[in-house]
């Protein structure tokens, strides 16, 4: 019998085809490979078991990965070395591929370390199994954090009860409904069109003269804003519902009417509210009453506005003798005196706790006082809200609870051995006096002190890898280590750490206790040495090296990451063996890759700079990590230098994996990321920019109002056109605001249904118009296109821009096309775009020219604001900035394609009307 199949008949060497695991392949080279140390130097993770599930091989990798060694797992059942597997993913699979003898791949959480997040491959071998581990932790990271991101970003506005209208003031009066207003006023939908009789004979008799004279004097006024409620009786359903009505008037030079664009809502629930509120007044009345505490309200001049029973009790007098006095003339100069500090910086906007003695005939209570300022809408403090609590028990538990404490620090304080108590952050709040006799500091530095600071170097680093997280599932914790004493001396001290629990069984901290275990450490260390001494005399690994090279061979041909064996040679590389993922990776037969150089796989540039970073490492000792590109995707990998004896050729493991997919995640999160810092920049900027408007252009209306005053001269004309310059600066200025609001998201939307091809329709005269004569317009509008849910008006802005843009990109002509079309974006199809959007159906509307095109590293940063490639004076780097934040904000998403020379395709994706939002 062989050494092989005496050692491991499960894994030995001289299997046949029928065993159902591949026997190696020969190594190119004939030089012998220490296997132990390819197995250690790979970074994958790998165990295997035998039949009886015990454990016949684990390499360092998956030592580093459990945190185990080794020598605590050879030998043991897996139900041994992790109990908490039994019932898991992981043990339903391995019995899997133990009883059918079939490869399991999954991914999962591990047992052991359930911070990390593994790709697990069991297989059959021999007769038990492997199973190889591949950290894909980062990766799950990153999926995740760009999930969240995506979520932020991708907020849905919510409109409801909102019906749009328009009407003709210069044509009697003919209004337009849209279908929002004609569900809300109980229209049929052929109804879109009314006259003003229509809408009066729709008030309720009650509110009809009011309404309809509040209509007609503000239209024969000067006012642009109307505004007005009243009920209608709806047709449909005969019920009477409350409206408000909002609009903007639009006037011409003189002032006339021109129409009247605004909003209805449905207000009944706020109104039965509203009616609600005051019914139910006098029920909180009767609560606040009912409550054992004082409550009353008290205004700016300090005089008591409501108080509730409770007053009457406490002060020992009627409500009447409080209600409408000033709270000095309820209460006795020192009881005033002692709350008038707190009660005026109430008065002055500041929310206040404090607490003081109450005294009564009875006795004094220990209370505490709350007060609450009232505000109104524009900040000013109109009162105070008192509420006076009788915290009388509480203190007296206070009292016992500070009291237990002292008998506690002084049984701590007797102790002989260290103590402390920590919080729940971990900071100290409590050590003996043993504790402070052993660092040598006061109480005070003793609280502060990082304990940390105190451990022998060789011990810091095992020692915070044992340390618990501080969180509800923590346990009882026990570590051993050595800590300078104040003399001096590294004493050996055992500490144990049990976890504190609330009332509510919270985690609140942990309490410890240390004892000097130097003495016993140094008897266990004797007997170390002395096991350590046996144990050099025994040499198994000759009976386990050919076990360990199957295991390589059968690891090799499984494992899901590319590993090759590379030989230093001539000042190069040759690749002496590579597994069949690497095979994949590059796309070739193994004949193309063993036994050739690196620069005649991967080309000479490629290969020359792969030399480089393997004489490295084989400078350096240990691991290189690098990074290469293969074919369009990007290839991390890592070079370990394998252990030669003198003479020997040096090689080299190298695995690598295919990180492509990980780095697009990553450039899509930087993107969404600045695309969002950009946008809260802007937005602020906008408002800021916004206010200081607001006060130019107040100064320009002032002077305006002025100038009627003035003689009519020369220098009074000056200023008059000095100030029509300037005020056409500022309406600039506020159309460049508008256009960073747009960007940042923040600027106002009115929603409603949109059909894409008759907005084209009504615009193509003026974007023909904008074109000029040398470019030609086409349409190719879509049969039976959806109805998009986004602001019309800003949608025709956003076309506009795109033109204008294309334009300028055409200065000796050319053609532009609009086209619509519906479109269903899956996950897949989102993926290609810049930033991700929830998958479900859209209304593409897509504007391209036959222009000069854009570059790569213009086209990425085309919605950058004030980003443009444009003359000085001709462009504000904003349109597409613009067309980006309104696309955005309707939850949709742009798109654009362009190549110098090629022109450019820009898409938005508008969300199609959904179910409710029609209804």
């Amino acid at each position: 019998m062989s050494v092989d199949e005496s050692t491991n008949p499960g894994f030995g060497a001289n299997r046949s085809a029928t065993d159902g695991v591949a026997a190696p392949r020969p190594v190119a080279d004939s030089a012998a490979l220490s296997v132990d140390q390819i197995m250690d130097g790979l970074a994958e993770g790998f165990f295997a078991l035998d039949s009886n599930w015990r454990f016949v091989a684990f390499n360092r990798a998956a030592e580093e990965m459990f945190e185990i060694a080794r020598e605590q797992v050879l030998g043991k059942l897996l139900w041994e070395v992790s109990p908490a597997i039994l019932g898991t993913e992981f043990d339903r699979r391995y019995r899997l591929a133990m009883s059918n003898r079939e490869v399991q791949q999954f991914e999962s959480y591990t047992i052991r370390r359930p911070d990390r997040y593994h790709e697990v491959r069991a297989f059959p071998l021999g007769e038990g199994i492997g199973v190889a581990f591949k950290d894909a932790t980062d990766r799950q990271n990153i999926l995740q954090t760009l999930r969240r991101r995506e979520l932020e970003l991708a907020r849905v506005q919510e409109i409801g009860g909102l019906g749009g209208m328009r009407v003709d003031l210069a044509g009697g009066f003919t209004g337009y409904r849209s279908p929002e207003y004609l569900r809300l006023h109980g229209l049929p939908p052929d109804a879109g069109v009314e006259t003003h009789e229509d809408w009066a004979r729709r008030i309720h008799p009650d509110d009809r003269s009011r309404a309809v004279e509040h209509f007609l004097r503000v239209v024969a006024g000067d006012d642009t804003q109307y505004k007005s409620e009243y009920r209608i009786v709806r047709p449909s359903d005969g019920a009477v519902r409350w409206i408000r009505a909002v609009g903007e008037i639009e006037r011409d030079e003189n002032a006339a009417p021109i129409a009247l664009v605004g909003a209805h809502m449905d207000i009944t629930d706020r109104k039965l509210a509203e009616q609600e509120a005051l019914e139910s007044e006098e029920k909180l009345r009767a609560i606040a009453d009912a409550l054992p505490v004082l409550i009353s309200y008290v205004d700016k001049d300090q005089i008591f506005r409501f108080a509730n029973k409770a007053y009457e009790t406490w002060f020992e007098r009627p409500l009447s003798a409080v209600l409408g006095r000033q709270v000095r003339e309820v209460m006795s100069p020192a009881m005033y005196e002692a709350r008038r500090p707190y009660l005026e910086r109430a008065l002055a906007g500041e929310s206040v706790t404090y607490e003081v003695d109450f005294v009564r005939s009875t006795g004094a209570l220990a209370t505490q006082v709350v007060h609450v300022p009232h505000r109104d809408a524009s900040g000013r403090t109109l009162g105070v809200y008192v509420v006076v609590s009788d915290i009388s028990e509480q203190k007296i538990a206070e009292q016992k609870i500070a009291e237990s404490e002292a008998r506690f620090r002084s049984i701590a304080n007797s102790a002989p051995v260290l103590i402390w108590v920590t919080g729940a952050e971990d900071k100290r709040e409590f050590v003996n006096q043993a504790y402070l006799d052993f660092l040598g500091l006061t109480y005070a530095e003793a609280l502060d002190f990082d304990w940390r600071r105190a451990l022998h170097p060789d011990d810091l680093p095992r020692v915070l890898a044992e340390e618990p997280a501080i969180e509800p599932s923590v346990r009882i914790v026990t570590v051993e280590a050595r800590y300078r004493r104040s003399d001096g001396e590294w004493r050996w001290l055992r500490s144990e750490s049990q976890p504190r629990w609330g009332t509510t069984g919270e985690h609140v901290g942990f309490i410890g206790v240390a004892h000097d275990v130097t003495e016993a450490k140094k008897a266990q260390q004797q007997l170390t040495q002395l096991n350590a001494r046996l144990e050099r005399r025994v040499d198994e690994r000759t009976a386990q090296l050919a076990a360990t090279e199957a295991l390589v061979g059968t690891f090799f041909e499984h494992s899901s990451e590319c590993h090759a064996i590379l030989v230093e040679e001539d000042g190069g590389f040759r690749y002496q063996e590579v597994n069949p993922a690497t095979l994949r990776l590059y796309g070739m037969g193994r004949d193309e890759i063993v036994g050739r150089r690196t620069v005649d796989v991967l080309g000479p540039e490629m290969g020359a700079a792969v030399d480089r970073h393997l004489a490295q490492c084989l400078r350096e000792g240990g691991s290189r990590h690098y990074e290469r590109r293969q074919g369009a995707g990007v290839v991390e990998a890592v070079a370990t230098a394998v252990p030669s004896r003198e003479g020997e050729a040096r090689r080299v493991i190298v695995s690598a994996r295919d990180v492509t997919e990980r780095r697009r995640l990553e450039d899509h999160l930087r993107q969404s990321q600045k695309m969002e810092a950009l946008g809260q920049l802007t937005g602020g900027v906008a408002h800021d920019f916004n206010n200081m408007l607001t006060l130019v252009l107040g100064g320009l209306d002032t002077i305006d109002r002025q100038l009627g005053g003035l003689p009519d001269a020369p220098a009074t004309a000056r200023i008059a056109r000095a100030k029509d310059m300037a005020l056409q600066g500022v309406q600039r200025a506020q159309a460049l605001t508008d256009r960073l609001l747009a960007f940042s998201r923040q600027q106002a939307l009115a929603p409603q249904a949109v059909n894409a091809n008759t907005l084209v329709a009504g615009i193509c005269d003026l974007l023909q118009q904008t074109l000029g004569e040398q470019i030609a317009l086409q349409t190719n509008l879509a049969e039976a296109l959806w109805n998009a849910f986004v602001d019309p008006n800003q949608l025709e802005n956003a076309l506009i821009n795109l033109a204008v843009n294309a334009r300028d990109a055409m200065p000796r002509g050319g053609k532009l096309v609009i086209e619509t079309a519906n479109r269903f974006l899956d996950a897949a199809t989102i993926g290609s775009l810049p930033e991700r959007i929830e998958p479900g159906e859209y209304v593409m509307v897509a504007v391209s020219d036959t222009g000069v095109g854009m570059d790569e590293d213009t086209r990425k940063r085309a919605f950058d604001p004030f980003f443009t490639t444009k003359e000085i004076g001709k462009g504000t780097g904003l349109g597409l900035s613009q067309v980006y934040g309104f696309t955005r904000q309707s939850s949709g998403q742009v798109q654009i394609e362009s190549a110098l020379g090629k022109g450019t395709v820009v898409r938005i994706f508008l969300p199609r009307q959904s179910a409710h939002q029609r209804t």
